[in-house]
C-alpha cells in the first residue's frame, strides 16, 4: 500500500475539524450532483453499485488522499485547499462505479 507524501500529510492534518466538516459536506453535494447526472440501473442516484452512496463516495475520496491512493500534485491542483483534488477524486470514483461490473 502506498503512503501519502509527508508534505501532503502535514497539510491535511493542518486543517481543523470544522474545515474538514465543511469540505465533507461540499463533497457530498458534489457527489450527489455527479451521481444525478449519470444513468444508474437502480434508477436511484442514492443507491450506487458496490454499496456506495454520495456520502460514502465523499468519505472514500478523503480516505484515498490520506492513505496515499490518491496523490495531491500541487502543480496540477494548486492552492491551500484540498477541494480541487477531492472533487477530481469524487468524479473518478463515480466514473469507476459507472464502469463497474455490478453496474453493467
Amino acid at each position: 500500500m502506498r503512503k501519502p507524501d509527508p508534505e501532503t500529510l502535514k497539510l491535511l492534518r493542518g486543517y481543523t475539524e470544522e474545515e474538514w466538516l465543511t469540505y465533507y459536506n461540499a463533497l457530498v453535494l458534489m457527489a450527489k450532483r455527479e451521481c444525478k447526472s449519470r444513468y444508474w440501473r437502480t434508477g436511484n442516484a442514492g443507491h450506487l453499485p458496490e454499496g456506495y452512496s454520495p456520502e460514502t463516495v465523499a468519505q472514500e475520496a478523503i480516505a484515498r488522499l490520506f492513505d496515499g491512493r490518491r496523490t495531491w500534485n500541487q502543480e496540477e491542483y494548486p492552492g491551500p485547499s484540498p477541494m480541487k483534488i477531492l472533487r477530481a477524486t469524487v468524479q473518478s470514483i463515480v466514473g469507476d462505479l459507472v464502469r463497474s461490473e455490478e453496474h453493467k
